[in-house]
């Protein structure tokens, strides 16, 4: 009896400790997810897009006035349209945050000379279209690390610029792959998807 109750102690004290370092692995797991939130500083998560933003509006202003070719210049439009709605709202949250946003002109005037200065067309083509996809990349980075944030507003603005910039860059890479020797090889796009 008495080498019975000694196992049962035994027994008991084992499921303690065992249930005990369970619930502390899972307060630690918690802290996890409580620290990768708070660690979105808003202000700088709005500075880092709107200066994404206003790069990308700056390179798709000088090339629709520089490239010859149609399908590239549509492209330019629609992202300037594309960086023109995202700044609207990043605006709407930098309000409340006393956020000052970059803008095209926040883009430094050497740079914005230096990009398309005595290059032929083709290179001008290819030069935007590669760092059209390199920036699109980054912006949907900096969007999918702010959908972990716990804050809605950003999260509802992330989700709803994700789409259009995806499509964007899927039209870039599509654009990209087909440009050949300063030319487009003759080929429709892909579909836009379907809501």
């Amino acid at each position: 009896m008495k080498n019975l109750r000694f196992r049962i102690l035994i027994f008991s004290s084992v499921c303690v400790l065992t249930a005990s370092s369970f619930t502390t692995a899972n307060v630690h797991v918690v802290n996890a997810r409580i620290s990768i939130q708070d660690t979105l500083n808003i202000g700088h998560f709005l500075q880092k897009v709107s200066m994404d933003y206003a790069w990308e509006l700056n390179l798709s202003k000088q090339i629709k006035t520089k490239t010859q070719l149609s399908r590239i210049r549509e492209y330019a439009v629609k992202t300037i349209d594309m960086c023109i709605l995202a700044h609207k709202d990043l605006q709407v949250l930098a309000g409340p945050e006393k956020v000052t946003l970059a803008d095209s002109a926040s883009v430094p005037q050497k740079i914005r000379e230096v990009m398309f200065a005595k290059k032929p067309n083709s290179d001008i083509n290819t030069t935007y279209l590669l760092t059209s996809i390199s920036n699109h990349q980054q912006i949907i980075n900096r969007y999918e690390k702010a959908i972990l944030s716990g804050d809605t507003a950003i999260v509802s603005m992330a989700k709803k610029h994700l789409r259009s910039l995806r499509r964007n860059l899927e039209m870039a890479k599509f654009l990209s792959k087909n440009l050949k020797n300063g030319k487009l090889i003759p080929d429709r796009p892909p579909k836009a998807e379907v809501p």
